[in-house]
């Protein structure tokens, strides 16, 4: 069995509550390749990569993040639906 940490929602739907900043888009993005680099570093291939699939907490749906860089963006963005996770020889 495998416990994963709840997430709030995910980046298709934060995009629909309001636009993201561009602050926050490369803050997100930053997090979800960091992902992405973690699998392929362990031989492997994400084969779903799509808004939906990176979820996210910590996402304001009314207050878009400062473009301060002196205050930390407390959005964390993780891949989710790891079963679209295999090897390269799997792939279809």
């Amino acid at each position: 069995m495998m416990v994963l940490e709840p997430f709030e929602k995910t980046l298709w739907s934060a995009r629909i509550r309001r636009p993201l900043t561009t602050r926050e888009i490369k803050h997100i993005m930053k997090l979800a390749l960091l992902g992405l680099r973690e699998i392929h570093e362990k031989g492997l291939v994400y084969c779903d990569f799509k808004m939906e699939n990176v979820v996210l907490n910590e996402f304001n749906d009314t207050d878009p993040a400062s473009d301060d860089v002196a205050i930390p963006l407390r959005i964390n963005a993780k891949l989710a639906d790891l079963g679209s996770v295999m090897s390269p020889t799997e792939v279809k």
